[in-house]
Parts: structure tokens; sequence; C-alpha cells
């Protein structure tokens, strides 16, 4: 446990897990979703419970400032907790199905609770082979079940909980022996407490940052414990009431001090952590966790209190002597001499007004629960641009209201963010109430993807577990290969500045005065050259890499398991080198300067790629080498979660561009040369690591600008002569029909990555005209009768231009239908109604694939339609040559 760094909680979080949930009383959800959910990426179950009212107090001030929140409740739940008072309890739960991390302390979810001074906080771990801790983690199961048990979770946040108890088999819904973590759900935690202690008390220290109004569960404690010395612990933040303090201090049979305390490194930081230390002649216990020094956290069960979390732990005489190390304290002569005053009662009951309790997206259903009727009238919808939400048709029961959504509308949704909702009666005099639906489809396919996913992974190989062993490897990695200027400085330089890529103010290295010559000359870049010795096995440092790579492509290595590293530095034993030894005494944990190391990597190797000038310098042999170890590195840390995923993408992006790109720097090389570079290419199986880490990128959530350029990659790379993308490298990348069929479909789902708008500029841009006078828009449109349909009216999505298009003709407005049936098809809409609507009068285009049938009028020339052919772009053919379809026609 810790009251300051280098415990912070988000070094903690990293790794492949399966299932997040968090217990926090505030949310600073842009904290999470900047901070957080990018080394989170690939757990596919990701939930945060928060206090209702300061949840509720989050969105409205997000909706105020404008925060998008765009991925909350769409790629992970904020849920609230709605007991009667404060849901206060903080915890953090990582699982999978064989192994467990368990944080728990004062911390609520954010930068000042997760990642600055003044927080206490303990960590369990669980491993199936050793078994430890599971009560621990069984007694914070058995909180969140009886929270859910008194129905204070949202029907989404239950069923995302459900999910997370199925996939982790070991967590039981409660403890079966004695453990230190108790909740108050069912106990009020001062009788635990009181429980733990055996004897008379001899000294009783208390710290907290809020009291009640009274101080009464500090008298309750003393008239519990008698202690014959009381220690109160007070900064100028404490909120308490200065003169009932003062009045218990002369309490009679128990000699009261009062004690100025501080963090020693951060004197100005809010001491937000709470603990009770009880001194007996022959044992000591101490109570952290979530409890101030109130009625409500220590004297009542949640029914009537706030939810509460506490470790209680009972050593002998002397065995939390820590906790004091990080503080400095100074005796006080009265509670008035730092001016104490008791800032409010904390969270009330609300007083019962309407209010919008959640609401639920799936498929076009739009579901909002109010706690109370609403009377007479339905809610109004808008986007927070001012839009109105097209509800097709909308039924309602008072309290539960259903909307059917026009698809427009729903795509609109699926992009995150929140709507705005109107109570009847209301507009214009009460500003709406906002609220970030529950997208329950994107929820439940995340978990649905996840498994999906893993069978492509199957034959590849592993870095090592422990922290303190992939820092060594990385290290071993830039003392072993010459990939950048810094590498190469270092063989054949003078380094007189700082290092490259640190952010220092010292002198930038210039790779233009390193002496190639001499770096020529070197041992390490002839290790690049040198193969195999007479023997058969590896001869050189950058052959036993590459030989190891091949083998674990290869199966020889078994399944990964870098995810479930353990963090703690205790578990991999003491490091046996002296640098970095040093780097484990820093501030930062060897887990999260690992992580730095990873992004550095990442980071350098990207602008090493780039730099042509440098590349030619070096030579291919180099080059060649030096981008298949580091792909290979790049998409194992990734499996590993231990890299940022943005940095090591793009790292993998410029990789590949480098050996099979358009510009391949390998397919520039001379005959003996490029002879050389494809037998390392094919003896490493660079082209199956990369089709593999390039298919599972489809499992990432990644902004528009990596996205597009994950697309624009993907297609170059489908086409690209040099990698050679046929039947033959699709089997032997994946080893049965079932992998080869996921791979392919995850490469057309990543070469295929459109939106809506996209679409429109790729159509504008055919027709030279401005993006902007392209729009969708959802009509009703009548359709014919025809393949078992009956004549109906439906609504569809129509490509409104609304600027004339030059030379516009029937034949030319077929060929643009037959287009944009084409992006549609690739950006994974199912084609079954395609309309455009021109700008000139009645100028429209259309086909009805129900009927097959469709029209194209221009200019008052009409010309029907029998057929539609859709012409796909050459990457979108290859795939169908991979799966064995009929080919599409080709795209002009």
């Amino acid at each position: 446990m810790s009251v300051v760094p280098p415990f912070i909680v988000p070094e903690q979080v990293q790794g492949a897990w399966t299932n997040l949930i968090v217990l926090t009383y505030s949310a600073h959800l842009d904290f999470f979703e900047t901070h957080l959910l990018r080394q989170l990426s690939r757990v596919p179950n990701r939930i945060v419970l928060a206090d209702d009212r300061r949840l509720a107090e989050q969105f409205a001030t997000a909706a105020r400032s404008g925060q998008r929140l765009g991925q909350a409740n769409r790629t992970y739940l904020a849920a609230p907790v709605r007991n009667p008072w404060a849901a206060h309890a903080k915890a953090v739960l990582l699982t999978t199905s064989t192994a467990g991390r368990l944080l728990v302390g004062s911390g609520n979810l954010g930068p000042d609770g997760y990642a600055e001074p003044g927080e206490l906080w303990h960590r369990y771990t669980y491993d199936d082979s050793i078994g430890e801790h599971a009560d621990v983690f069984a007694a914070l199961r058995s909180l969140i079940d009886g929270i859910a048990a008194w129905g204070w979770l949202d029907p989404a946040a239950v069923a995302g909980l459900g999910l997370a108890w199925s996939s982790t088999p070991w967590l039981i819904p409660q403890p079966t022996a004695q453990q230190p973590l108790h909740h108050n759900l069912d106990t009020p935690l001062i009788e635990v407490i009181t429980a733990a202690v055996d004897g008379p008390v001899e000294l009783l220290t208390v710290h907290a940052p809020f009291y009640d109004e009274d101080v009464a569960a500090l008298g309750q404690l003393l008239d519990r414990l008698r202690p014959r010395r009381l220690r109160v612990l007070l900064t100028p933040d404490t909120s308490v009431d200065g003169g009932r303090l003062t009045a218990l201090a002369t309490r009679p049979g128990t000699a009261v001090s009062l004690e100025r305390v501080h963090v020693t490194d951060a004197p100005t930081a809010f001491l937000h952590a709470k603990f009770i230390h009880v001194v007996g002649s022959k044992q000591e216990v101490l109570v952290t966790g979530s409890a101030n020094m109130s009625r409500r956290a220590l004297l009542l069960t949640a029914a009537t209190g706030n939810i509460e979390l506490a470790v209680i732990e009972t050593r002998p005489r002397g065995g939390f002597v820590g906790l004091y190390k990080p503080l400095t304290i100074q005796p006080l002569p009265t509670a008035e001499s730092i001016s104490l005053t008791f800032r409010g009662g904390g969270a009330t009951p609300s007083a019962g007004a309407v209010a919008l309790l959640y609401s639920e997206l799936q498929g076009n259903l739009l579901t909002l629960v109010f706690n109370a009727a609403l009377g007479s009238g339905m809610p109004d919808l808008v986007f927070p641009d001012g839009t109105a939400v097209l509800a097709l048709a909308a039924q309602g029961d008072g309290t539960s209201f259903r909307f059917r959504l026009a698809d427009r509308d729903v795509d609109r949704l699926t992009h995150g963010g929140r709507i705005d909702v109107r109570l009847p009666g209301s507009a214009g005099t009460a500003d709406p109430e906002p609220t970030w639906p529950y997208h329950v489809d994107s929820l439940r396919g995340r978990m649905e993807r996840s498994g999906d996913d893993n069978h492509l992974l199957s034959s590849t190989g592993t870095l090592p577990r422990d922290d303190s062993d992939l820092f060594q490897l990385l290290r071993q990695l830039e003392q072993t290969l010459i990939f950048d200027p810094e590498t190469a400085w270092k063989v054949a330089g003078t380094k007189t500045g700082t290092e490259a890529g640190d952010g220092g103010d010292g002198e930038r290295l210039r790779w233009e005065e390193i002496d190639w010559d001499r770096l020529y000359r070197h041992p390490r870049y002839r290790g690049y050259q040198r193969s195999r010795g007479p023997d058969g096995e590896p001869a050189s440092d950058i052959e036993v890499i590459l030989s190891s790579i091949a083998a674990r492509l290869g199966g020889a290595a078994g399944p990964s398991t870098m995810g479930d590293r353990d963090n703690d530095l205790d578990a991999g034993g003491e490091p046996d080198d002296v640098e970095l030894k040093e780097e484990l005494t820093r501030r930062l944990s060897v887990s999260t300067r690992t992580r730095m190391a990873c992004n550095r990597l990442a980071i350098r190797f990207t602008a090493a790629l780039q730099n042509k000038a440098f590349q030619e310098k070096l030579g291919p042999t180099l080059t060649v080498r030096n981008a298949v170890i580091l792909g290979h590195v790049l998409r194992e840390l990734l499996h590993g979660d231990a890299i940022d995923p943005g940095r090591a993408i793009m790292a993998q992006l410029a990789t590949w561009s480098f050996l099979w790109g358009p510009k391949s720097n390998v397919a520039s090389l001379p005959g003996e040369e490029r002879a050389a570079a494809e037998q390392v290419l094919t003896g490493a199986k660079a082209r199956q690591t990369m089709l593999r880490a390039l298919s599972e990128l489809a499992a990432y959530d990644l902004d528009d600008e990596l996205r597009s350029a994950v697309r624009d990659q993907a297609q170059a790379l489908l086409l690209s002569p040099t990698l050679g993308l046929d039947q033959h490298l699709l089997r032997l990348t994946a080893s049965d029909a079932r992998q080869a069929a996921a791979l392919v479909a995850n490469l057309r789902y990543v070469a295929g990555n459109y939106t809506g708008r996209e679409i429109v500029e790729l159509m504008s841009a055919s027709w030279d005209i401005r993006a902007a006078s392209v729009r969708w828009e959802r009509t009703i449109v009548r359709r014919l009768a025809g393949q078992g349909f009956p004549a109906r009216s439906s609504e569809v999505d129509v490509l409104r231009v609304q600027e004339p298009i030059a030379g516009l003709t029937v034949d030319r407005a077929a060929t643009d239908l037959a287009c944009l049936a084409a992006h549609l098809i690739v950006g994974g809409t199912d084609l079954d109604y395609v309309r455009i609507r021109f700008a000139e009068g009645r100028d429209v285009a259309y086909w009805d694939a129900a009927t097959g049938e469709g029209i194209c009028f221009i200019a008052g020339e009409e010309k029907d339609l029998t057929e539609l052919r859709p012409e796909f772009p050459e990457w979108w053919r290859r795939l169908d040559e991979l799966e064995g379809r009929e080919v599409a026609p080709a795209a002009a």
C-alpha cells in the first residue's frame, strides 16, 4: 500500500484483461477516455460504476462544456449506483478466465485520485496456479452483487456484470474464509473494526478529510475502543467543526493530541487517504479504504448510509510503521490553530423530482426510463446541435418510452455522444436533460468479437511476461540492432547531446555526423551479414533473433502469456543489472518505464523508416532485418498491451509501407540484394506476420485519422506485387478454412472501413463538385411489388446532390448509381435500395434490389435498369478471389 507515488493506478491496469470493473464515487470520464482507454483498448468488457449524483453532474458538465464523451456507454459502460446516499466505495477490478488484479483504496476515478500524491491503495493478485487472495476478490464480488440485488443498478450494468462473472469462473460469489476486505451492505464497518481489536488500546490514530458535523463517528469509535491516547491528524483542508473537535479533545480518560500532517514530497497535495490505526500491547489493526470519519460511512449499513469498502489488517506491533514514512507530522496546540471548518454534509437523497434514469439503444429502438410517471405527452429528443431526432414510431406508459428511430439518426448515434431530452410541456422553459444511451448491441459485440479474434493468434510468438525481463530485452535489442540515428551514433559517433527523442533541451543527434566507415567495420554491423555457421546453428545475434521469430511463428512457442505479466517487482526476483536496479528505484515503476521505453522504440523506429537518406546509408541488409525484427516485436507488444496502440500501429504502418508499399524499398533493390532480402522475409515469415497483424487491427477503436491511415495502407498492401497476396500465402498464414475466412473478413473490414461522410466525399470527388453540396437524407419512397414483396412505402437513405453535375446523362447516372452501390457494400451496408437525387429538377436514379429494377431519369430522358453491376475496387476483387467467390466487376 502507498499514500504517494510510485503507486499510480494507470500503471496497474496494463495487460490483456477480459474485464475491467471500476467502483468510484466521482468519475472523471474525460480523463478515463483520454488517458486510460487507449491502454485498455483490447479489454472487451469495461464497466465504470459511480455514484448516481456525481455521475449526473459529470454528464451535465460535459453537456455544458461541449465535451463529447464519444466512448461513454458505447465502448464502455458508465453506469450510476442509485443507493439512497453516497456510493462511496473505490476499487478497480481486472480479470481473465484464470487471473485477476484488484486495487482497493481511497482515490476516485480521475487524475487526482489515480495519479497524484495523497491516496492510499492496496493491490491484490490472483492466479489459478496459486489461488492466493481468491477470497478477497470474492468479497468485492459480494458487494457488487449485493448492489445489483438491491436494484441500485441499470439493466445494462447488470448485464455487463453477468458477462464479467461468466468469463471469470474462479471468482466465486462469496468468500469462504476470513480475509481483509469488508463492505457495509449488511454490517456497519464499526462493528467489524471493533471485532478486529483484541485487548486494551494504547493508541488510536485517525485521519480522514471529512467528518460529520457533530463529530459523532469519532465519538462512537472512542466509546467502543476506549484508547488511552487519541491522535487526530489534520490538514487545513479537513472538513470538521474545529470547536466540536476541541471539545472532544477534553474527553476524560483519553489523552488527545491534534497534529498537522502533509505529504513530505508534496506539501500542497490534498491528503485524501483515510485510515484508522489501532495500537494494542501486542498487535495493531489498520483500517483503510473509502470511509471518512462520518456517521454514514462507519455507523450505518448501505441501506441507510453510504456504500463503503474497507481493508482491515492485523499485524504484530510495529507492523504498520511504513504508513507514516511518506508523511510529515507536527503537533498543534488546538484545532483552531489551522482554522478548521465543517463544509457541509455531502450528498443527500434526491427530492423526488421527475428525472430520466437511463436510456438504451438496441437496433433502431431507443428506450427512455424515468423515475416517475410524466403524465400526458411524449418527451422530445434533440441532438446537441439542436437537430431533432426523428422518431418513426413512439409509445410509452408514463415512465418508459420507446422510439423507433430513422436509420440516419441511428447511424449518427452509433458514433457516440449524447441526446438531449425535453419533458412534455417544458419546451423553452427548462434546460433539457442530457443522456448518453447504453449501446446494447455495441457493448455486447465487444465481448463476442474478442472471442473471434483469439484463434488467429494461436501460432504467434511471445515476449517475456515479466516487466523487468521485457525491459531488459528492450535494452538488449538496443545494444544489438542498428535501426535509427541514436543506435548508429552509439556504434560510430560521439554523442554530445541528450538521448534522441527524450524531450530534453540538449543538442539533438545529427546522423550526418556519424562516421559511416567506422560503423561499416563495427562487429555489430557485420553481425547483420552473417547467417549460419558450419554446424547450421545461428552465427550472430541478429540470426538468433530472426531464428527465434521464425520458430515462434512456426508453432514452437506456446500460447501468449505476455498480457498477464506481473508488475510486482518482488515477483520477478532481484534484477542483476546495475542500470536496471537504478531504474527500478526511480519515481516511476518498472511497468511504466517499460511502457515508456516501448513507446519510444515505436516513435524512433517510425522516424527512422521515414528518413530515406538514413536508410540508404544503412543499406538493405540492415533495413530489411530491422523491419522484420521490430515489426514482430511491435505486434507482440500490442498483444501484451505493453505499448500505446496508436504509437505501435503508426510504426506498423510505416514498417509495412517500407517493405511492401507502393514505394517499397525491397522492390527497388537490385537482383542479389533483392534475393537476400526475400530470403530474410521468407525465413522469418514476415508476410504472414504482417497479414495477421493487419487483420487484428479490426479489434481496435481507432480515431478517424488512424482509421483512415490503416484503411489506405490495407488497400495498398492487398494489391502489392511485392507482398504477393494469393491463395498460397493465405494458406501459410491461416492453417485452416475457419482461420482463413476470419482473416479475410477482418482484412475486408479494415480495408473498407468508410463512414457515410467519407462515401459522400468519394462521390463528390468523382463529380468534381464540393463535398458540402452532397449529403445523406432520409425519405419515404414508394416501392413496387416483386420477388415476393408487396408494393409498399419504405424509408430509405437518399444521396442528395445540391450542385449541378457537368455532363450528366442517363448513362452517367447509371454508372454513378453502380459506383455508390459499390461504396456502400464496401463500407459494410447490406444493399437493398440505392437512390441518388440530383440537383436539377426531377433528375433521379435508383435501384431496387427487391424487384431487380431501377430507373435513371435525367433532363427528361428516361432509362430503365434491369441490372445493377457495382464496380468494385481491385483490392475487393482480390479478396473475392481468395475466398473463391465469383469475382465482381472491376471499378473503372
